[in-house]
């Protein structure tokens, strides 16, 4: 498996969860094309986790 220096999300709100989170993105693109791109760290990865499973628990989802 590839250990990829950044971990890329193309949904903004996710990523400004992220960064509320205190994890700094750049941006790739723009309009719908827009990537944000974080870097991949085993402490991004478990808050983006938790992040996740908050939203299951609590999150609305739109049906």
């Amino acid at each position: 498996m590839e250990n990829k220096e950044y971990y890329n999300i193309r949904k903004k709100y996710l990523a400004e969860g992220m960064a509320f989170l205190g994890y700094k993105y750049f941006k790739e693109g723009y309009g719908k094309d827009t990537i944000y791109k974080f870097k991949n760290t085993k402490e991004f990865n478990t808050a983006l986790t938790g992040l996740m499973e908050l939203k299951k628990r609590v999150g609305q989802f739109l049906e």
